[in-house]
């Protein structure tokens, strides 16, 4: 299990701001003295942040495995391949409840941005063909981002993409 950044310091981080505020502003009015108003506001902060930054973490660690991994993977294609624009589409397999996670990046690899549609067809083995479009997608010049996600059953194939500005 590795160590996000992302986790450490993410928007529930003002969660055990607002406590630590709310403690400080209790003691103040409970008129407290100067030592313990600082001394249980450090405590109560430290304790809150190492609360929320764990339940964050049961709650996004996934979410953020999966970004880091397909933004990886994309570089490395961007790196073997050299395209400029494209798709990256993969499967992550819960095999317990038999289904998938399937995830479809969208990056934009040149100076320019890039604005309109993106049309997603999966060709899985047997007969099973899917085509989404993804109206009005914008990414900017190096934006490598999320543009799908969705639960279905684990089926090998092949997919196809196409940009149309």
């Amino acid at each position: 299990m590795e160590l996000y950044t992302e986790l450490l310091f993410s928007n529930w981080t003002y969660i055990a701001i607002a406590f630590t505020v709310f403690a400080c502003i209790g003691l103040i009015l409970g008129r407290y003295n100067q030592k313990e108003i600082i001394g249980t506001t450090i405590k109560i902060a430290v304790f809150s942040y190492i609360i929320v930054t764990i339940v964050a973490g049961i709650f996004m660690y996934d979410d953020v495995f999966y970004k880091r991994d397909m933004i990886a993977d994309m570089d490395d294609i961007h790196e073997e391949e050299g395209k400029d624009q494209f798709i990256y589409l993969k499967y992550y397999t819960d095999e317990e409840k038999d289904e998938s996670t399937v995830k479809i990046y969208a990056g934009n690899y040149t100076d320019e941005p890039y604005e309109g549609d993106i049309t997603v067809i999966t060709k899985e083995k047997g007969d099973k063909s899917d085509r989404k479009v993804y109206e009005d997608v914008s990414l900017k010049p190096n934006e490598k981002k999320e543009i799908d996600s969705y639960k279905d059953t684990f089926n090998e194939g092949k997919y196809y993409y196409y940009f149309e500005k």
